[in-house]
C-alpha cells in the first residue's frame, strides 16, 4: 500500500476486505473510464512541488486501478530539478518548465483518436480527476457511450 495517500491508506489498513472494496469503489475515480481509453501517463516533480499532483497519486489513483484493472497507468516521477544537474541528456528535457520546475501533466492514450494531454498547473486533485473523467470517461465527447 505504498503508493497510497496517507489518509487512504490508514482508511484501507483497518478495514476488512468489504470496507477496503467499498472505499475503493465510491467516490472520485471509482467509475470505469471508456474502453477506447489505451493507458494514461501521469509525470510529476517527485518533491517540492505542487501537493495535488501527489494528491491525485495517492488518493484517486489507486481508485482508477481497481475499477480500471486493464488499463496501463505509468507514474513518471521527474527528479526534482534543483537538485538534480540539468543534464542536457535527460528525458525531462523536453517537459515545460516554470520558474524551475517542470510542470505536471497528465496523458491519455486512446485506442481511436489521438491522445490528448491535460497540464496539471494550478488543479486540485479532485480537479485532475474532473478533468480526466471529462476526457475519457464514459459519456466524454468522442466516446461512444455502451451499448445495452
Amino acid at each position: 500500500m505504498g503508493g497510497l495517500g496517507p489518509s487512504l491508506r490508514k482508511q484501507l489498513s483497518k478495514s476488512t476486505i468489504q470496507e477496503t472494496i467499498a472505499a475503493l469503489s465510491t467516490g472520485e475515480g471509482s467509475t470505469p473510464l471508456s474502453a477506447s481509453v489505451k493507458s494514461i501517463s501521469f509525470s510529476y516533480v517527485a518533491r517540492n512541488s505542487q501537493v495535488a499532483p501527489r494528491k491525485f497519486l495517492g488518493q484517486i489513483a489507486p481508485k482508477i486501478a481497481y475499477n480500471n484493472p486493464q488499463l496501463p497507468f505509468v507514474v513518471q516521477r521527474i527528479p526534482d530539478p534543483r537538485v538534480k544537474s540539468l543534464d542536457p541528456n535527460s528525458p525531462h528535457k523536453g517537459a515545460e518548465w516554470i520558474e524551475g520546475m517542470p510542470t505536471a501533466s497528465m496523458t491519455i492514450a486512446f485506442h481511436d483518436r489521438a491522445e490528448h494531454t491535460i497540464p496539471l498547473r494550478a488543479m486540485s486533485y479532485t480537479k485532475i480527476w474532473d478533468a480526466l473523467n471529462a476526457v475519457a470517461g464514459e459519456g466524454a465527447p468522442g466516446i461512444e457511450a455502451p451499448s445495452a
